[in-house]
């Protein structure tokens, strides 16, 4: 019904899913374009859903930031009486000046990042947030300024990776799932066993 009212009949055929859980990033709805799948979160009220229903559609529509391209289908959706609520019903071109940057800004972008660039580091990504959203003239002066960058960024490709390897476990076979989660658990013990190690005396 959305896509044909809003964007023409234009978009593609995607699945919506409803799910129970997103990631601990705290997304209520993404856009998935490869697999052509939108996920809501299942405890949002009928108004907030409707409105990340519409924010994931935008995406489908242009591409995986929330940049120039994104904001401008978001502006055009409200003005054709869309119904958007929260954040979504407020976007504007210059909503954020780029001078200072949340963590959670930051996360999302990075979580956007890595949905079609799973190979990108660090570095690449912030030069990449610079171009978009600004924030610093260089990646140098990123990480002065929000020195927390790189940790948001390790979280996030951890997140990542966590969630290729749940896809990889719904496509498997029973013997493939089998040994995925057997390294996942031998991974993780080896973590947990790394962090309990004494550190080594100071003594003699």
């Amino acid at each position: 019904m959305f896509n044909q009212k809003y964007f023409g009949g234009g978009l593609p055929t995607y699945r919506l899913r409803s799910v129970r859980h997103m990631t601990w990033l705290g997304e209520s709805g993404r856009c998935l374009r490869r697999r052509r799948l939108i996920e809501i979160q299942r405890a949002l009220d009928t108004e907030t859903a409707t409105s990340c229903l519409l924010h994931e559609m935008a995406h489908a529509s242009t591409n995986d930031c929330h940049a120039a391209a994104w904001k401008a289908e978001m502006m055009r959706l409200k003005r054709e009486g869309a119904p958007l609520s929260g954040d979504d019903a407020t976007v504007e071109m210059d909503d954020w000046s780029g001078g200072h940057v949340s963590r959670r800004y930051f996360r999302m972008a990075v979580a956007d990042m890595l949905i079609t660039a799973p190979q990108i580091d660090a570095k690449q990504a912030i030069r990449f947030f610079i171009q978009n959203d600004g924030g610093a003239h260089s990646v140098a002066e990123f990480l002065r300024k929000f020195p927390w960058a790189l940790r948001t960024f390790s979280a996030c490709k951890r997140e990542h990776r966590e969630l290729v390897a749940q896809d990889r476990m719904g496509k498997a076979t029973p013997e493939q799932q089998s040994e995925i989660a057997r390294k996942f658990v031998m991974a993780r013990e080896a973590k947990r066993r790394k962090s309990q190690k004494p550190a080594p005396s100071k003594e003699g």
